[in-house]
């Protein structure tokens, strides 16, 4: 009796872990159908492997087991290839146990393969509560005929007690698994209207700053042309004047409506790969007329090669970004450190800009919060995605009137270190 317990526990635990794992493997890749798939067949195998090694009855070489519970599912959740990895897995381990109940076990469930493969389609187009009453009632209807035909095959099987036992362990672990199935849907379903109606709040604060940081620049441009229009005797002081106002009013809209189109959709089709010494040399050469004006020097120190999947422009955008926010914070220098392992190379760029305060950490990245009277709040948003979409994580520390450091770390494919170089802009 204490082994029939203990075997239908293992059981009972080998269907939950199952679920458990095949879950935690789904959110590791939600977005993708194969993982899904792959997870199905793999937890559906070793779950049957499971249930099938630790019979909790067996008498004259009849075993019984819950081994139908994962087989039902893995067909309706894996598709008709992972049914056929199921049959033969069951077929193969029924004959390595021999005995008596071979034919019949392995024509069960040959039968219940091709019925869960028949109804599969039904199955997903049904009700939650009809999903629940069909599989108890198939997995009942082919329970009692594994009892009948070994009671018919074999004289002496009749047991009532463990008959209903046996039916009842069963239902119970269906209707357990197809419970949990549908709440994991539902909370699948949940997040993702949570994640859409976050997606809409923002999308609504970023049309809403967007308009404002574009329609002022636009007011400001068309009020010095109309300037340009009216007054055609201006001198020609006051007309250069007012054409770089306007010039750089241009310069801001398109800033803001590039980064909001990075943010809005911040990855390319085409992975492309590129170097990290390149890449920052890029990025301090795009910045040196605005470092010149406002006498800031910025200094990379020893940067290894190290080549990062992802996109060359993209990556190049973040760090103008993370540059842009240290001159704005009055930087005199920005220093840039890398640090290469097997896998990852992390960047350290420090600056001794005015700092920030606890709370204002807190909000970095948040939508359109900026520090600079004058910013967007873009900038900081795209930086995060960015890292983000090079599969590398970011973090930013500060102290008020003592710099700011935000350092983040990229995977990488290979990259020797050099000799150190200097690279001063």
């Amino acid at each position: 009796m204490v082994n029939v317990t203990i075997n239908l526990l293992i059981n009972l635990l080998a269907i939950l872990l199952g679920i458990i794992i095949h879950q935690i493997w789904r959110e590791s890749s939600p977005n993708s159908r194969y993982p899904h798939k792959l997870s199905i067949l793999i937890t559906s195998i070793i779950v049957m492997t499971i249930c099938m090694s630790f019979s909790f009855y067996e008498v004259v070489g009849i075993h019984y087991d819950l081994r139908r519970i994962p087989f039902w599912f893995g067909i309706l959740y894996g598709g008709p290839l992972t049914g056929l990895f199921l049959t033969f897995l069951g077929i193969v381990i029924r004959l390595i146990q021999g005995g008596t109940g071979e034919f019949i076990s392995i024509s069960i469930l040959i039968l219940l393969f091709i019925l869960a493969v028949y109804l599969s389609p039904l199955y997903f187009r049904i009700s939650s509560k009809q999903k629940l009453l069909l599989g108890v009632a198939v997995n009942i209807v082919f329970s009692f005929i594994f009892l009948v035909a070994n009671s018919y095959f074999q004289e002496g099987l009749f047991h009532l007690g463990m008959w209903i036992g046996y039916i009842l362990f069963n239902a119970f672990g269906i209707i357990l698994v197809s419970c949990m199935f549908e709440l994991i849907h539902r909370n699948y379903l949940l997040r993702r209207k949570i994640i859409q109606s976050e997606k809409i709040e923002v999308l609504s604060q970023l049309a809403a700053a967007v308009n404002h940081e574009i329609k002022n620049p636009l007011t400001t441009s068309r009020g010095v042309l109309q300037l340009l229009r009216d007054d055609p005797d201006l001198l020609q002081e006051k007309k250069e004047y007012f054409l770089q106002l306007a010039l750089d009013e241009i310069d801001m809209v398109d800033k803001v409506v590039t980064n909001y189109l990075t943010f809005a959709k911040p990855y390319t089709e085409k992975r492309d790969t590129f170097e990290l010494k390149c890449a920052i040399s890029s990025s301090i050469d795009l910045l040196i007329p605005v470092t010149s004006s406002n006498n800031t020097l910025i200094k990379a120190e020893n940067i290894p090669s190290c080549t990062i999947p992802g996109n060359l422009e993209q990556f190049i955008h973040a760090i103008v970004n993370i540059f842009n926010n240290s001159i704005e914070a009055k930087s005199t220098l920005i220093e840039i450190h890398c640090e290469v392992t097997d896998t990852n190379c992390k960047i350290l760029i420090i600056d001794d800009g005015k700092g920030m305060e606890d709370e204002q950490l807190k909000n970095i990245g948040m939508p359109f919060y900026s520090n600079s009277s004058h910013g967007t709040g873009l900038g900081m948003m795209v930086v995060y995605r960015i890292i983000e979409n090079l599969g590398g994580n970011i973090e930013v520390t500060s102290t008020k009137y003592m710099g700011t450091k935000v350092s983040f770390t990229l995977p990488k494919i290979n990259g020797k270190l050099i000799n150190p170089s200097l690279i001063e802009k």
